[in-house]
């Protein structure tokens, strides 16, 4: 068991680096600076705000992020658990959110896309 979290931690670790080199670390505000002009303010923050819970200080999101090829986030999580706890949120049942579009790449920006949809089905 040792050995399996020694590994899981130096792949984070690495996953970690490589992201940082590839990008800049945006500070909150850049970051929903970078978000405003496609995502709306709700499925931004909620985005920055339960993504922060998994990556602590030392990785920020980026727009242009993979969810689970460029992040250590747990692809359940990103899957299942973020579209429930956005739609109890904001107050829609989270069976109106849509299927995911195939021919969408799984990055921030698009992830907000997608639940703004989510959004707002929710409200009509």
């Amino acid at each position: 068991m040792a050995a399996l979290f020694a590994v899981g931690w130096r792949n984070t670790g690495r996953m970690i680096r490589t992201t940082k080199d590839r990008r800049p670390n945006p500070t909150e505000a850049e970051y929903l600076g970078l978000m405003r002009s496609d995502v709306s303010d709700e499925a931004a923050k909620f985005l920055w705000d339960t993504a922060s819970r998994d990556l602590g200080p030392q990785l920020t999101l980026h727009p242009d992020d993979h969810l689970t090829e460029d992040l250590p986030l747990d692809p359940d999580n990103v899957r299942l658990d973020w579209p429930r706890e956005f739609a109890k949120l904001h107050g829609f049942d989270e069976a109106q959110q849509p299927d995911w579009p195939e021919d969408w790449p799984l990055t921030v920006r698009k992830y907000g896309q997608w639940l703004d949809l989510g959004l707002r089905a929710g409200q009509s």
